[in-house]
This record gives structure tokens, sequence and C-alpha cells, in this order.
């Protein structure tokens, strides 16, 4: 990236400095005998071969910069002195020079094209996780058979009610065993105290916020 970009600015000297030439001295007679503008129209052909690289370097440094920020022209409606605005640059950054400049038009200053222009930053992302806990409480009682050793009438035990609890109409209750007051299968026995469980859940919410800095692009311009 970094060998890229040194080649970039070593087609974009070159070329400007073929085109800083139209304000030497030397090139006030074919401007006079040709005219400015035609005398423009050599040297930006002169330059065509060159176009083609100077257009994927400034691809390329664009793609490689689009990550980290971006770039806005901020001449507005300002033109140079043959009326062309910062778009003529785009299309032509080897001519970046600044020959045509005027009074409200610094093509350095103004086009991105020319190493000018106001950069934005990319939108930055922030983060906010907020976490909600939710604890539940669940209570429960132990219930315990009382009727120790004693049996039914068929010498059957709480036991077998907790198999048949449909059995529990007291037909086989006799002087020591009364089954609905003592086996827990038909509502008897003892209940312990209650026990409290809490379980407690834990829930995160991430909201992510973009933002981005605005710049103005008027440059030096004003109202009336």
């Amino acid at each position: 990236k970094h060998a890229g970009s040194t080649r970039c600015e070593v087609y974009r000297s070159v070329a400007r400095a073929s085109f800083s030439a139209l304000a030497m001295p030397h090139m006030a007679a074919p401007m006079r005998l040709f005219g400015k503008q035609n005398v423009r129209n050599v040297l930006i052909k002169r330059q065509a071969h060159r176009t083609g690289m100077l257009i994927l370097c400034s691809m390329l440094t664009l793609a490689a910069g689009l990550e980290e920020q971006a770039c806005f022209d901020t001449a507005g409606d300002a033109t140079d002195s043959y009326n062309e605005s910062c778009s003529f640059y785009d299309e032509l950054p080897y001519i970046c020079g600044g020959v045509w400049d005027d009074s409200d038009f610094t093509v350095s200053a103004m086009c991105c094209a020319c190493g000018g222009g106001q950069t934005q930053s990319a939108a930055t992302t922030t983060a906010s996780t907020s976490m909600e806990a939710t604890t539940t409480a669940t209570a429960s009682a132990a219930c315990f058979d009382t009727a120790g050793n004693a049996t039914d009438s068929y010498n059957e035990s709480c036991l077998y009610y907790d198999e048949s609890p449909y059995m529990c109409g007291g037909w086989f209750d006799d002087s020591d065993f009364t089954v609905n007051a003592m086996c827990c299968a038909c509502g008897g026995g003892t209940q312990s105290a209650a026990t409290t469980t809490a379980s407690t859940s834990m829930e995160a919410t991430t909201t992510a916020t973009a933002s981005a800095a605005c710049f103005d692009t008027a440059g030096n311009a004003t109202d009336s």
C-alpha cells in the first residue's frame, strides 16, 4: 500500500509539473500564438498516456482509505477560471497544478482529487450492554407418612397406597391404622416446613449506536 501510494504521488507530481509549466515565461509566446485554451488542450492530450495509470492509482488510493475516512469537496458552486468544478479534476487528477485557480477557487484546498476537500471520519459504532436479572422463587414442602409399622386389615402399609392412591377410601382401616390420617398419598401424614429455592437468570441486551462527524462544505463561501 505504501509503495503504491508513493508511485501514485510520483505520477501526479510529474503531471502537475507539466501543467504548471503553463505559468512559466517560456510558455507565454505559444499561448499568445495558439491561445491559452488550445495550449491547455494540447497538454491534456500529451498527458493522456498517463491517464490510465493515474486513474488506477486514484481508485486504489480511494479503496485503501475508504474504511478510514470519506472526503467531500468544499468548493460548493465555485469553479476555476474555465468554469470547471471539482468534478472536472476528479476525472483528470493529473492537472491539479492550480494553474486555473481564481479568486474563489483553489483546487488544492477545495477538491479531494487534488488533496483538498474535507475529510469525514468513518462512522463509529458504540455498543452498550445492560444486564437484567430475574429471580424466581419456588416454595416446596415434604410430606412424611406417620403410620410407622402399623398396617391396615390386610397388612398393607402406606407404601401400598402410594402405588394405589385410588384405594384411599379407608375401607381397610383397623384399630391402629387410619389411611386418610397417616398416609401422604391419601391426604394424611405430616408436612415439613416449606423450603424456598431461588434461581436467578441474567439477560443481556446490547444496543449499538452508529455516529459520524459532520463537516460544513461551504469552504470560504458566504451568503449575500
